[in-house]
């Protein structure tokens, strides 16, 4: 019996000596192995309508509409000690007929078709000359966003008719700045996840004397492989996941004894950490991104938008035609300076300072009947402080502060705007029947207008938004 005693009292001074080992090591020592990552995804989707309406058991209105598109999807990710990159394009389109008729009494028909095509880029690289100083772009185009809507009507009542009107617009953008900077931020979040799998390992006796740091963080960059491998079934990624864990474990040699319950410990940990977000008045689960590291960036580069829009309708009982076509260009200059700071103050507290600056130079011209062309000046500063803890992967808390201004000059017009706000939010897992989720959000804004240097609007806003949910299982 003294030997079975001591043997526990043992074990579980092991346990405890290793958990609070595991509890010093630090997340800002983790560096992502080099990763490339690229998805092609092809999209078909319709959907459509077939309603019929009858007065008196007789046909007074039917209705049809069918809707179908297209649409394909690239990005590409990748982290290496040279390049920070992330690119995404997409291609889509759309047909949309509808149709609508009544009886052979009814004085009323119309149909219409409506064509869709959206095409766009992004990219942002991050090219790293040594491990602090980079060169960076940033770009996209939008070529073009094209819809083209066609409807007639048929009128035979008292003053019978048929008109067609048909819709263009279309919207073509793009811009592509250079920036030069100095520091690194690199995701961490796969570190902490590796620790909340080996130190619920150790909580459970599955590990043994072996897991020391430098082991801990090759566990990270196998997490860090595996969640970023393409899979097509997420049942089947769940299994390899858990399998190739496993497998690093077992090559490390820190198992102790892979049971039932070494394998659920995997697996209950391996889902990814979430966060409550509220947005439009609905929590939702977003992952949680811990990142390490500083960045400071000053760049500039420009941007063109153009706005294209023709509306044509005919009247073919009176023989009339009328035409309508407006056009707006935009042509902008973007000086910007950018400041980010990631720390973790230990494994559960993440310390985040956002700072961004940008001033910019616009000409705005706009021609329908007439042409008018406007010169633009702005700038926008914006400071955020984010306090986030993430004591386990099912329960966190953040609190955020910030701060904006925003001037803009439109030749004598000008427009001021400056504010507050502050943020709490926290999901509280009490217990596996017992959930808890807050949000809470305030906003402070004053703003004025200028017009010929007369005043013309001096305001303030505050307001006060919350959000509680309980969620508690009876049986």
């Amino acid at each position: 019996m003294k030997t079975k005693i001591s043997l526990g009292a043992a074990m579980f001074l092991f346990a405890s000596i290793s958990l609070a080992q595991t509890e010093n090591y630090d997340l800002s020592g983790y560096k992502m192995p080099n990763l490339k990552r690229q998805t092609l995804t092809f999209g078909y989707g319709m959907n459509g309508s077939n309603d019929i309406f009858k007065l008196n058991y007789d046909l007074a209105e039917k209705r049809k509409s069918f809707r179908g598109g297209l649409s394909l999807n690239y990005s590409f990710y990748r982290n290496t000690e040279k390049w920070q990159q992330s690119v995404s394009t997409r291609v889509s389109g759309h047909y949309n007929p509808k149709n609508w008729n009544g009886d052979e009494s009814s004085t009323f028909h119309e149909k219409s078709l409506s064509k869709e095509f959206y095409n766009s880029f992004y990219s942002l690289s991050r090219y790293y000359f040594t491990p602090s100083f980079f060169v960076g772009t940033v770009g996209g185009f939008v070529l073009p966003d094209y819809e083209l809507s066609v409807s007639s009507s048929y009128n035979k009542g008292i003053i019978p008719g048929y008109v067609e009107q048909s819709t263009k617009s279309t919207h073509k953008s793009g811009s592509l700045s250079l920036s030069v900077g100095w520091g690194r931020i690199e995701p961490v979040q796969d570190y902490r996840q590796a620790l909340f799998i080996i130190q619920d390992l150790i909580k459970e006796g599955k590990l043994n004397a072996n897991m020391d740091e430098e082991k801990a963080l090759e566990v990270a960059r196998a997490v860090s492989k595996i969640r970023n491998r393409r899979f097509f079934d997420q049942r089947v990624k769940q299994k390899q996941a858990v399998e190739y864990i496993d497998s690093v474990l077992q090559a490390l040699e820190v198992v102790e004894k892979a049971d039932a319950r070494y394998y659920t410990t995997l697996y209950d940990n391996w889902m990814p950490l979430y966060e409550n977000r509220l947005y439009n008045n609905t929590m939702y689960e977003g992952v949680v991104e811990r990142s390490a590291g500083h960045r400071l960036e000053v760049g500039v580069g420009p941007a063109i938008n153009r706005f294209e829009y023709q509306r044509k309708t005919i009247e073919y009982l009176n023989d009339l035609e009328d035409l309508y076509e407006s056009y707006n260009n935009y042509s902008t200059w973007r000086p910007f300076v950018n400041f980010t700071y990631e720390k973790p103050l230990n494994q559960a507290l993440q310390f985040s300072v956002y700072n961004r600056f940008f001033t910019q130079y616009s000409k705005r011209t706009r021609t329908d009947t007439v042409t008018v062309v406007n010169n633009e000046t702005s700038f926008r500063n914006m400071t955020t402080l984010n306090l986030g803890f993430y004591p386990t992967t099912r329960t966190n808390f953040n609190g955020s502060v910030g701060y904006f201004f925003y001037r803009n000059n439109v030749e004598m017009d000008t427009y001021k705007n400056n504010g507050f706000w502050a943020e709490l939010s926290a999901y509280y897992y009490i217990s596996p029947r017992f959930r808890l989720t807050t949000q809470l959000d305030f906003n402070q804004g004053h703003s004025y207008r200028y017009k010929d240097l007369i005043e013309e609007r001096d305001s303030y806003s505050k307001r006060l938004d919350f959000n509680m949910g309980l969620n508690y299982s009876l049986f």
